[in-house]
């Protein structure tokens, strides 16, 4: 079974990511295109990714944060209730090294981190999507973003969303 690389699709190795200096790298969704619940096949699709040699050399050589949105957690439609959501999250935990996971409010994949005088507050768009009562991030992880963000002493305070939120 053939995985397809989002590197493959963006062509970003031909368009020379060696040549670049990133002082830390944060990458937003798809990580892998899994679309799959099973721990195995999301380590699996993980790991083929980062047999790419640049992807490979930049992850290794490069403070990298990550974050999930719709083909790294579950289905194209994955929301709140998606099956096998708390293998994604595990997995997930195993593959980056995302400072933590979720809060004492509640589990998922959201986590802040400074970088020198900015604050970014990642949050996660997928374990608490609701379509049918219009929400996206969950009471627990808003607690959460405002207490930080009140907590926070930055200068710039940067929230990071995988998904559009307009």
């Amino acid at each position: 079974m053939k995985i397809e690389s989002p590197m493959e699709k963006s062509n970003m190795t031909e368009s020379g990511i060696g040549k670049f200096h990133f002082p830390a790298f944060c990458m937003l969704p798809s990580s892998s295109s899994s679309s799959h619940q099973d721990c195995s096949f999301i380590f699996y699709s993980n790991l083929q990714q980062r047999t790419e040699p640049h992807f490979a050399h930049l992850i290794k050589t490069v403070p990298t944060y990550s974050q999930w949105d719709n083909n790294d957690y579950g289905s194209p439609t994955a929301e709140h209730s998606q099956r096998g959501k708390w293998n994604s999250l595990a997995a997930w935990g195993h593959l980056w090294p995302n400072p933590y996971q979720g809060s004492s409010k509640g589990a998922g994949n959201y986590y802040s981190y400074s970088w020198g005088d900015v604050d970014f507050f990642v949050m996660d768009c997928r374990w608490y999507r609701n379509r049918a009562e219009g929400t996206l991030f969950g009471n627990a992880q808003l607690e959460w973003l405002f207490e930080k963000l009140i907590d926070s002493s930055a200068t710039f305070k940067v929230i990071v969303v995988a998904s559009g939120v307009l």
